[in-house]
């Protein structure tokens, strides 16, 4: 797969036609820091949204659902600090005004996206009365300052883009992605947002991003929140031929929408709010594709896991006892489990037999910024990955 497309820079607006910007309009305190962000396409584009696994849906959700059945877009309208989930009906009027000020603004329908906390209402005429000077400095390089509209953790990148070649015509897709929501029940938003300048209809870009979120998104440690959105955006301004689904340019794209989302879920996992440190696990052996996600997400989502992991005072084999006690989806006959990092390597158990192993080499190995813990649960020939964060 890593074949098929290069690491390139510029993370939202890689993809040609994209422009970004960002400004401070008093959602919190620190006026250092920008709270409002918009991307913005030259072209109206084809747009795909795949939404939180959240029974209920925030207020930015619904609008952005809307109007992704008006057809085409402009861009996107994004918000941090607060999430704009405090009263339905009010946040629904909210967002539909936010939305229709950057219409009013640049032409064209809007999504919308917020993540923040949820105990207080959001003020529209904070990013109204913004909207003006927001729209003016769009830039070709604004994807830096967009993202940090995001980024709670200023330590960890939260973009990523490449390219790609289908048939002659190099292509792109970039992103940004929030820091995590994480435990905190009084915040909503994990959000990931998608550009490319692919030539693809609406269907094509759905199925892309859906095959694409179910292998990463979906496989992100933490509970879903009324405003967890991965949204796409296609320019269509690379000239490639419309890629048509099953063909080998539908592959070559739909992989590289994949490499895209599972790097920024990495790094919404990296910098969850209160963590230090990534978690993978990856799963391997299973005898179908629903033990495999299970086993993966389960083991991310641990406390137990997770203080085995990092407790000074754990005991030699508690991670063991942790990952045993995860569900039915395994036999411990055929459980063998390895953790690592760059730092060092360890392994616990073989076929369902105790390893000894180094507590010093152990100790070392957690150490590390990130930690992968490798389960063979069969001999199946499924497998899954899935992504937390110590601050489980």
């Amino acid at each position: 797969m890593l074949e098929q497309f290069e690491y390139t820079g510029g993370g939202i607006c890689a993809a040609q036609g994209f422009y970004a910007n960002a400004i401070y309009c008093g959602l919190s305190e620190n006026h250092d820091e920008p709270d409002l962000a918009l991307i913005y396409s030259d072209e109206p584009c084809r747009v795909a949204l795949y939404t939180s696994a959240n029974k209920f849906k925030g207020a930015p959700l619904s609008i952005s659902t809307l109007s992704v059945t008006q057809g085409d877009v402009r861009g996107i309208l994004i918000n941090s600090k607060i999430a704009n989930c405090y009263d339905y009906e009010q946040d629904i009027h909210t967002a539909g005004l936010c939305v229709k000020s950057a219409s009013h603004v640049l032409g064209g329908n809007f999504l919308n996206a917020s993540a923040g906390i949820t105990n207080i209402p959001l003020d529209s005429e904070n990013i109204i009365c913004n909207m003006t000077d927001l729209a003016t400095n769009l830039s070709l390089n604004g994807s830096e300052l967009a993202s940090r509209v995001l980024r709670s953790n200023p330590a960890v990148n939260n973009q990523y883009a490449v390219k790609f070649n289908l048939k002659g015509k190099e292509c792109t897709i970039g992103g940004i992605t929030s820091s995590g929501a994480g435990l905190d029940t009084g915040y909503a938003g994990n959000i990931i947002i998608i550009t490319t300048d692919a030539n693809v209809s609406n269907s094509v870009l759905s199925q892309a991003l859906k095959y694409a979120s179910r292998l990463t998104f979906d496989m992100k440690a933490g509970r879903p929140t009324v405003n967890d959105m991965a949204v796409a955006l296609s320019s269509r301004k690379a000239g490639n031929r419309p890629i048509i689904i099953n063909s080998e340019n539908y592959e070559i794209f739909a992989n590289s929408m994949y490499w895209v989302i599972q790097n920024l879920t990495r790094q919404m996992m990296a910098s969850s709010r209160g963590a230090s440190k990534l978690i993978e696990c990856a799963v391997s052996g299973a005898y179908d594709e629903h033990s495999a996600k299970s086993v993966a997400k389960l083991t991310v989502n641990s406390r137990e896991v997770s203080a085995a992991l990092f407790d000074p005072n754990a005991g030699r084999y508690d991670l063991i006892f942790a990952i045993g006690g995860l569900g039915d989806d395994f036999d411990r006959n055929e459980l063998s489990v390895t953790v690592s990092s760059d730092l060092g390597r360890y392994s616990l158990m073989t076929n369902g037999e105790f390893i000894d192993y180094n507590r010093d080499l152990a100790t070392v190995a957690v150490s590390g910024a990130e930690i992968k813990i490798l389960l063979t649960i069969g001999e199946g020939n499924s497998t899954a990955v899935a992504w937390g964060s110590d601050a489980v």
